[in-house]
């Protein structure tokens, strides 16, 4: 008798977004991943167990994040499962590690997240702190990846805060330079969540100024794939897995709805309403990506593409 047989059905997403590690080589004072300080509480057995269930449960793919995954010494042996259960695998990286570990990683993942948040060196630092390599990694990173390692998507992630909201056309002009290494860039408006809350005087904006700026951005290049991330899009979108194996969902207003531990999943225990935690069709656009070849401007009925700011009352969204 299989898991599913024994155990039935369990509330499972499409996709899922797993923190295989809470370390991270990096000190953003944004940064909504885990508390850094987080002890790894899984081994790489038993991230391999979630998975399976995961698979074995509807899961299509997977987001591996932070902290910084790569920090983890097994992390290879565990996407490179990840990829054999057939899962879509997304691996979002600070890239400081990703040529030391490019080989026994990038073979497995189908879509890399690439962290630019400044148009140079000494505005990246302002953002990405820790490292005054960071801004010259990520963008040896996308000719990297798109010139050894070319079945890969890479999506460019720009976190927009008060510290850096001046310099998003500047990044966009770097990426205009650029356009043949990547695939789409995520504009994500800063969300006072974990670390970040601690620093939300420092980094938060209006929500108005942050439609103004994708606005911007979309107006001047019309022909870029943008994807903008205001926070009303974070409740219902993700399942997340976190460093020791808690299960917990995007609630609203930057809370966290815990549902279960990974002990609860792989023993088929795992109980929760997901219509009231998890909503499908916006988990789905956080999911597999399609090529985009035009902006992604997200509405409330989630299918029309539309100028301006009115995606903000978004409440489903999907890749057209």
């Amino acid at each position: 008798m299989d898991r599913l047989e024994k155990y039935g059905s369990l509330p499972l997403p499409q996709s899922i977004d797993v923190h295989p590690t809470a370390a991270c080589n990096l000190k953003c004072s944004f940064c909504w991943g885990p508390v850094h300080t987080i002890p790894d509480g899984l081994t790489a057995e038993q991230w391999k167990q979630v998975l399976q269930v995961c698979s074995e449960h509807g899961t299509r793919s997977v987001v591996f994040t932070g902290g910084e995954p790569l920090v983890r010494k097994d992390i290879g042996d565990i996407i490179k499962f990840a990829k054999e259960l057939g899962l879509y695998v997304t691996l979002s990286t600070n890239t400081l590690l990703l040529k030391k570990r490019a080989r026994e990683v990038l073979p497995y993942v189908d879509e890399i997240g690439i962290p630019l948040d400044g148009s140079s060196a000494e505005s990246n630092a302002r953002m990405r702190i820790g490292s005054a390599y960071a801004y010259e990694s990520a963008i040896m990173a996308m000719h990297f990846v798109k010139q050894h390692h070319a079945h890969i998507e890479v999506t460019i992630r720009t976190v927009v805060s008060k510290v850096n909201s001046h310099d998003i056309s500047n990044i966009g002009q770097v990426l205009s330079d650029l356009r043949s290494f990547w695939d789409r860039w995520k504009l994500y408006e800063f969300n006072p969540i974990s670390i970040g809350d601690m620093n939300r005087n420092e980094h938060e904006l209006a929500h108005d100024m942050f439609d103004e700026i994708v606005l911007a951005i979309t107006q001047r290049w019309p022909e870029f794939p943008i994807v903008p991330h205001p926070v009303d899009i974070r409740t219902g979108r993700y399942l997340f897995i976190g460093p020791d194996g808690e299960l917990f969902a995007a609630g609203p207003h930057g809370s966290d709805v815990i549902v279960g531990s990974w002990r609860e999943l792989v023993e088929g225990r795992l109980r929760y309403d997901q219509a009231q935690v998890v909503d499908p069709r916006r988990n789905r656009a956080h999911g597999v990506p399609r090529r985009l070849s035009a902006p992604i401007h997200l509405t409330a009925d989630g299918d029309s593409l539309v100028a301006g700011p009115y995606y903000r009352l978004v409440l489903k969204c999907r890749f057209r």
